[in-house]
């Protein structure tokens, strides 16, 4: 209700300063323009405020709520892009933690393909000297078994040149006495044992 006496203030203001400051019936004179008289100036000044009056309306009736509606428009749009701000910082805090997170993760990869590797490569030194170990234990037991198989060969072949050896000596040596003599003895001694 204040605005609306403010907007009938200032037309009455409007209106009557100018009647007040030019005299109102005053007579033209004849070879005076209408325009330029009081009555004119009246007019043109009356013309000025219905056309203020109307813009005013028009402002105030239609601008005025368009202004008031882009306003609430710009600021709904500020606050949902504070909003929005607001979720991508968050999101850019989560994302920064899962990188944070990412580079420990990595370095826990790491030193764990670290140990893995270290297991495996014992694992693997340790199979290799337990295969090391089977294969010495197996060449010493063919070493073993070769060498006592030559030394039965060694023991046989010895055996059978010292045989072979006594035998040649002996028919070297025996002669037809020294043989019947030789069994003369046993035959003699198969006696006494008989008895």
């Amino acid at each position: 209700m204040n605005r609306h006496r403010v907007w009938i203030l200032t037309i009455s203001l409007l209106v009557l300063v100018p009647l007040s400051l030019t005299p109102a019936w005053a007579a033209p004179e004849d070879d005076q323009d209408p325009a330029n008289t009081a009555t004119g100036t009246v007019f043109r000044w009356l013309n000025f405020a219905v056309v203020v009056g109307l813009l005013g309306y028009g402002v105030r009736k239609k601008i005025l709520p368009a202004l008031r509606k882009r306003a609430e428009g710009i600021r709904r749009a500020i606050a949902a892009g504070g909003e929005a701000q607001a979720e991508a910082e968050e999101e850019l805090r989560r994302i920064e933690a899962r990188l944070a997170q990412l580079d420990q993760e990595v370095a826990a990869l790491r030193a764990a393909a670290q140990r893995e590797t270290e297991a495996e490569a014992t694992r693997i030194r340790d199979f290799a000297q337990e295969e090391y170990n089977k294969i010495g234990r197996a060449a010493q037991a063919e070493i073993e078994a070769a060498s006592r198989a030559a030394r039965i060969e060694l023991r046989r072949l010895v055996s059978q040149s010292t045989v072979n050896r006594a035998e040649s000596f002996i028919r070297e040596q025996i002669n037809a006495d020294t043989h019947a003599s030789l069994v003369h003895s046993f035959l003699a001694d198969l006696e006494r044992r008989a008895n």
